[in-house]
């Protein structure tokens, strides 16, 4: 069994990575027109404080900017864009809303201790009116199971009809797993981010596409690197802070529960007390071991998340060089662009030839003041 189960789990990034880019909430075009400006302004944003030798290898103080994290979580938002999502949203939704019913039919199974059996005040609380509620509750909760089962069946008859390889079964055990939504929203965001690069690439690679294409194209680049860390660390953070402590406490109570099981069964009991007990502590014995092997999983999961991101890391590393580098060429280039224009116009100036005017003023100049001596001599 927990072979199967684990086989199914695994099985879990290739289906959701078809249903992503197979049935996605939105179209990837959509996506790619609401992503590509919060891509831009955080591009402007990493750009504007960005400088290689102003910040460690270690500490990038762009990535730690409030603003540049907000624009990487809403471009994860925007991505995180899939019908399983959706169901997994209204799963949740749909427990909490039976949750709820099913606890007004306890308050009314508790009133119902007391309620007289009839009434002549049609506003009061009778055995009749409890019925009546416990009834239209019953059914309330019915239409909502049934409202997300039928939910639940299209978008498993969607995905197989596009040919994921997936079982019934394994499908009710994927929805099921505890970090599902984090599974799902990584291949999500994964897939729209490679139709996004793909769209941008095919205009990058022309032969004669701009230098100012292919700096935009590696930037988006780095930026997509940035919001895919942030699904992994967001996935990493989820492990951390809500399922494992969830199980820990699911594990410390049910623990409680089979201390007090196996102390009861060791004083006397009748005998329908006694199999109770038994059946009691056979359940908390296979539901520690199902925490048990959660728990490995999601460490596992936690493990090669870790690995992925440190990865991703190093890709973005690359990917920053890369833009800095080809940001650095097109100044260059610019640079020697407008010397090479300002240095032609310098050495094609042609400056006016002085004219040899002060010769022949000059000459007769002196001629005449030589001619005023010359009379004053006389």
């Amino acid at each position: 069994m927990a072979i199967s189960f684990f086989r199914s789990i695994l099985a879990f990034a290739l289906v959701v990575l078809t249903a992503a880019s197979s049935f996605a909430a939105s179209s990837p075009e959509k996506i790619r027109e609401e992503v590509l400006p919060e891509l831009s302004k955080g591009l402007e944003q990493f750009s504007s404080n960005s400088r290689p030798e102003e910040r460690t290898l270690l500490e990038k103080v762009t990535f730690r900017d409030a603003k540049f994290q907000r624009i990487i979580q809403d471009c994860f938002e925007i991505m995180a864009d899939s019908p399983l999502l959706d169901l997994l949203a209204l799963q949740e939704e749909t427990r909490a809303d039976i949750r709820k019913v099913q606890q007004r039919i306890s308050e009314l199974a508790r009133e119902s201790i007391t309620a007289p059996e009839s009434s002549w005040n049609p506003l009061a609380v009778t055995q009749e009116s409890i019925r009546k509620d416990t009834q239209k509750l019953r059914q309330k909760a019915a239409d909502l199971q049934a409202d997300f089962e039928r939910q639940k069946n299209s978008v498993y008859e969607a995905m197989t009809a596009n040919g994921a390889p997936l079982t019934r079964e394994q499908f009710e055990r994927m929805i099921s797993a505890a970090d599902a939504v984090e599974n799902a929203s990584i291949m999500a965001v994964a897939e729209n981010l490679k139709y996004v690069l793909k769209s941008m690439e095919l205009k990058a690679s022309e032969p004669d596409a701009p230098v100012e294409l292919l700096k935009m194209y590696s930037g988006m680049y780095m930026m997509c690197c940035r919001v895919y860390i942030y699904a992994i660390s967001h996935a990493m953070q989820q492990i951390d802070d809500i399922y494992l402590p969830r199980l820990n406490a699911m594990k410390e109570e049910n623990s409680a529960l089979l201390a007090e099981s196996r102390k009861l069964a060791a004083q006397s009991n009748t005998e329908n007390d006694r199999k109770t007990l038994q059946v009691n502590m056979a359940s908390q014995q296979r539901m520690l071991e199902v925490i048990r092997l959660y728990v490995n999983y999601l460490n596992a999961q936690k493990k090669n998340l870790a690995s992925l991101n440190a990865d991703m890391t190093r890709r973005s590393s690359v990917a920053e060089n890369t833009y800095h580098t080809i940001r650095l060429g097109t100044e260059l280039l610019s640079l020697l662009h407008n010397s090479r224009t300002d240095f032609s116009r310098i050495f094609s100036f042609q400056p006016p030839e002085l004219l040899q005017l002060h010769d022949s003023r000059f000459s007769r100049e002196f001629a005449e003041v030589t001619a005023s001596l010359m009379q004053e001599k006389q």
